[in-house]
């Protein structure tokens, strides 16, 4: 393989009713995502809200959970 480079530039929308905005700021970056979460019943509900308004504006949608080893990620107290 020839050796290249590869630069990939991230966008983060910040502020109050933003993720109204994502199935219109996704949708620039093709018809198809990937939503990854871990399986936290905490994500559940803006993880659907976030799905729901994807698919609303027309995007094909694949999801994957993560699980993450034990103690990993989690508060011990």
């Amino acid at each position: 393989m020839k050796q290249f480079n590869f630069h990939q530039s991230t966008e983060i929308v910040f502020g109050k009713g933003c993720v109204s905005e994502a199935g219109e700021i996704v949708s620039t970056y093709g018809r198809r995502c990937l939503m990854v979460s871990t399986p936290d019943a905490l994500l559940v509900p803006p993880y659907e809200r976030v799905k729901m308004i994807l698919t609303n504006a027309g995007l094909c949608i694949a999801s994957a959970g993560v699980t993450l080893p034990h103690g990993m990620g989690m508060a011990v107290g």
